[in-house]
């Protein structure tokens, strides 16, 4: 209150003003203090932190690289002169079907020159040509000259694969004086085309032996497709005629005691990432120890390949990651699994017991469905959910003296974490397979147990259970 002073003949007077609140700068004010005071514990206390699990595949490191045994035919050329190949790398040849021909003259060079294909023809041998030049572009590397060359005789492969036997015999036919200085050579047996030599084709798993691991500058692969001319009794190509080869990889012992008890493994190619499950066969020779890995697909894939890298899958896990700061240990009781029933209205599984008495000797029956665990002799339960000395009653039983009943007693510990995927903390127990510094790999789809995309509590110290998390 504020006042002034004035005078009126000979008295002073003084007059003095109401001050006025603003109620809303009051409520403002309060408003404000809350906020503050809130914002402040808020910043202080200790954060409820939610994980989502997700899935993990993992495995030991068992890399290595494998030697690979095909059942080979290589052929060569009867005379010198012009080269011309009827097959694509990694393609599959028929039996008395033509490989490749040597013209000495370069008569049939001229003849091809004239022969004229049918639009059906030049439309498929067109797309076929386009489809080698798409993956050439797809897998181009500029440090390697010899894609370059092996682009040139892909496409001319193609295109000679248009030229039917019949046009070969209808040369040889109307050109009678060139035929000896013409010749065809075909598949003696069916299989894939490749273009490559390393004096491998003939080693069996008998042969086998550490020094064939010795990957260093004394192994020495040879293109076969370096020039349009071939000298007499040079390799041309060779042929795989099975489906089944094999791939040898040198074992430690350790791998190979794990790989006594199994009758498949996992492999996964280092090339491309291609994962598949083959059977095998162990040996050893002076000292060493082997594994031979049969394969009945993929030969054409891997068809230019002697050394292959890979990985074993021999511990694989195949599980959900989860971080070790979210596991908490539960005391839980033992509940012999005989009394495990349904609930009529929802068919969970429940277990029976009496609550405690009320109104004189009167007791209820109620049911209980927090179960945390079950195993073959066992339902595990949450300590917290019921009394100690409650007791369980046998499925379709109300006599409390019956002497089949169980009184809760017995507890077991387990190891698990706080699932709030429904607003509240609720124990699940977990099967750790995997166990490293940070965090670990535990069994899915168990009975009671995590799931994908569950949502558990990073920090379970900050919280109980059935707390609400807000």
């Amino acid at each position: 209150m504020t006042g002034s002073r004035y005078r009126n003949g000979n008295r002073i007077i003084t007059r003095f003003q109401k001050t006025h609140f603003n109620l809303g700068t009051i409520v403002f004010f309060i408003l404000f203090v809350y906020i503050v005071i809130n914002t402040i514990n808020y910043l202080q206390k200790d954060h409820i932190s939610i994980y989502e699990v997700t899935e993990k595949k993992m495995s030991d490191d068992n890399s290595m690289t494998g030697f690979a045994i095909r059942t080979e035919d290589i052929y060569q050329a009867d005379n010198s002169g012009s080269i011309a190949y009827y097959t694509s790398k990694g393609h599959k040849t028929g039996a008395k079907s033509p490989l490749f021909s040597v013209d000495v003259s370069g008569a049939y060079s001229d003849y091809l020159s004239s022969v004229k294909v049918t639009e059906t023809q030049d439309i498929r041998e067109v797309e076929n040509i386009r489809n080698i030049i798409s993956s050439y572009r797809n897998n181009y590397n500029g440090m390697d000259y010899t894609d370059v060359n092996n682009l040139k005789y892909s496409i001319e492969s193609a295109m000679l694969s248009s030229v039917s036997e019949s046009m070969i015999k209808e040369f040889q036919t109307n050109t009678p004086q060139n035929t000896t200085s013409f010749s065809v050579v075909n598949s003696k047996e069916s299989g894939i085309v490749s273009y490559w030599f390393d004096g491998y084709e003939d080693v069996t798993k008998e042969k086998i032996n550490a020094s064939y691991f010795d990957v260093s500058d004394t192994y020495c692969k040879t293109n076969l497709k370096t020039s349009d001319k071939v000298e007499k009794g040079a390799n041309v190509c060779k042929v795989a005629t099975s489906e089944h080869w094999n791939i040898i990889v040198k074992l430690t012992e350790v791998q190979y005691k794990k790989m006594e008890d199994k009758t498949y493994v996992g492999i996964r190619f280092s090339e491309d990432g291609l994962e598949t499950n083959v059977s095998f066969e162990l040996f050893t020779k002076d000292g060493d120890y082997f594994a031979s890995l049969g394969l009945d697909d993929f030969i054409s894939r891997y068809i230019d390949e002697r050394y292959i890298d890979l990985e074993l899958y021999l511990d694989r896990v195949d599980g959900l990651k989860i971080p070790k700061s979210a596991l908490i240990e539960k005391n839980c009781y033992m509940i012999p699994v005989r009394f495990l029933t349904k609930n009529p209205e929802n068919n969970k599984d429940v277990l029976c017991f009496y609550r405690d008495k009320k109104d004189g000797n009167d007791q209820k029956i109620g049911q209980l469905d927090a179960i945390c665990m079950q195993d073959e002799e066992y339902v595990y339960i949450d300590c917290d959910a019921v009394t100690p000395g409650t007791v369980f009653i046998s499925p379709n039983s109300t006599d409390p003296n019956n002497p089949d009943n169980y009184t809760v007693g017995e507890m077991k510990t387990f190891v698990g974490v706080y699932n709030v995927n429904k607003g509240y903390c609720q124990f699940k127990n977990t099967e750790i397979i995997y166990d490293s510094p940070e965090y670990c790999i535990v069994k899915k789809d168990t009975k009671y147990g995590l799931a994908i995309y569950d949502h558990i509590v990073i920090n379970p110290e900050l919280i109980n259970e059935n707390d609400i998390i807000y």
